[in-house]
Formats: C-alpha cells, sequence, structure tokens
C-alpha cells in the first residue's frame, strides 16, 4: 500500500508519456556518455571504480587500501559476511574522513575570504 495518491491514467496521460519515453534514452555521442559516466563523480559517495573515482577527486588510494588492510587485519573476518561489514567500516570511515577534509577546506576558504584584501600605499619622496 503506498502512502501517496498514484496519478490515474488517461489516455492523453498514456500518451504524453510514450512521446517523452520516445525522446529521452540517454546519451548517444561519446560526449554525451563520458558527461553521463561522470555526473555522480562530485563526492565518490557511490562510486564502483574506487581507485580511479579517488584518484579523480585528488585522494591517495594507496591510503585507502593502507585502511582496508588495517581493519582486515585488526577485525579479521572469518567469511564473505564479516568481510562485507569490515568494508562497509573502511567506507563509512572514508566517506566520514572525505566529509571532514570538505568541511575543513570550506571553513579556509570562509576564512580566506573574510580576510581584508591587501592595500598598497605609494610612497612618494619628499611628501
Amino acid at each position: 500500500m503506498s502512502l501517496t495518491k498514484r496519478p490515474k491514467m488517461t489516455e492523453k496521460r498514456i500518451a504524453s508519456s510514450r512521446a517523452n519515453g520516445r525522446r529521452s534514452r540517454g546519451a548517444r555521442t561519446s560526449e554525451g556518455k563520458a558527461r553521463a559516466a561522470a555526473a555522480n563523480l562530485r563526492h565518490g559517495f557511490y562510486s564502483q571504480a574506487q581507485s580511479e573515482i579517488l584518484a579523480a577527486l585528488g585522494e591517495d588510494p594507496e591510503r585507502f587500501e593502507y585502511l582496508v588492510d588495517s581493519l582486515t587485519e585488526i577485525w579479521q573476518p572469518a567469511n564473505q559476511m564479516e568481510m562485507r561489514l569490515v568494508m562497509r567500516m573502511v567506507r563509512a570511515l572514508w566517506r566520514m574522513e572525505r566529509a571532514d577534509r570538505i568541511q575543513e577546506s570550506l571553513t579556509v576558504e570562509q576564512f580566506q575570504r573574510s580576510m581584508p584584501k591587501p592595500t598598497f600605499f605609494k610612497w612618494s619622496i619628499g611628501h
């Protein structure tokens, strides 16, 4: 049972949906496909290609692997389910640290914008 009302599907609405569906089939050019593929590369939260995304975001894939190795050594997963839980911890920690880095950089940027701009004086001899 849905909590929202579904719109009544009239003939006009069905025809409109079909017309829109024919026009909207995704990217067709290689440039459009590349743009669509990179659409969620803002923070990398949902990426499947971890090392490529980390490098594209200016982060260190080796540091991520170090975190994986460290937590695997600490928790010593005995089966696939435990390994999945360790990987969830790794991703959660990595994302929290990324959020901290983003927040720190935004704070620094805001601080720099709030600082008064330096003024330069022309000194003349004799005045």
